[in-house]
């Protein structure tokens, strides 16, 4: 009885990958029969697929990765006072922000701030809320309750009110409260 045999191609169609043992890594316990090895015979056909199968899942990967990078998620954060804290390594409240964004995998360049105590203008609200508006983010994590932007966010974007830094850096619970806020979000 001859054994099953798939063609390189056949699994190239179905996009699975060619499976090859490894050499020295299974031992044989008796030799196969004449007629049983010529089943096992790969042809330089199907070598040459096996080859341009795994180029083409390299391609994949690559490709892939780039998806990944180009369509990280966007968290937008908003609050009074938050251009002093932002990226100033001497403030405990950034470090404080750093600890938070890695304990969820998260980098520096999926969070962006807007410091709402600098929006003055009506031109700087809406140009503020426009820029929000292109990164097209579904939720708004907001460091104060009232605020300029948060009423005209609301009407297209879930706002999440977080405890202030100083909750944050003080209270035991409020950094739980922050970090069941976070978790509901991310999941």
């Amino acid at each position: 009885m001859n054994s099953p045999f798939i063609s390189a191609n056949v699994l190239n169609t179905l996009g699975l990958p060619v499976w090859q043992s490894r050499p020295g890594q299974f031992s044989v316990s008796q030799k196969p029969e004449e007629s049983d090895l010529s089943s096992y015979i790969v042809s330089d056909d199907d070598q040459s697929d096996a080859i341009h199968v795994e180029e083409d899942s390299s391609i994949v990967d690559y490709a892939s990765s780039l998806a990944e990078n180009e369509f990280q998620r966007v968290f937008i954060f908003l609050g009074a006072g938050l251009n002093t804290i932002w990226q100033n390594e001497d403030r405990p409240e950034w470090q404080l922000f750093l600890n938070i964004l890695s304990a969820f995998n998260l980098s520096e360049d999926q969070a962006r701030f807007f410091d709402t105590g600098q929006l003055v203008t009506e031109e700087a609200i809406f140009a503020t809320l426009d820029e929000i508006i292109e990164l097209g983010v579904e939720q708004v994590f907001a460091f104060d309750e009232t605020g300029p932007l948060l009423q005209e966010l609301s009407e297209g974007a879930q706002i999440v009110v977080m405890p202030s830094f100083d909750d944050l850096l003080n209270l035991p619970r409020a950094k739980r409260d922050f970090y069941h806020l976070m978790i509901a979000q991310l999941t």
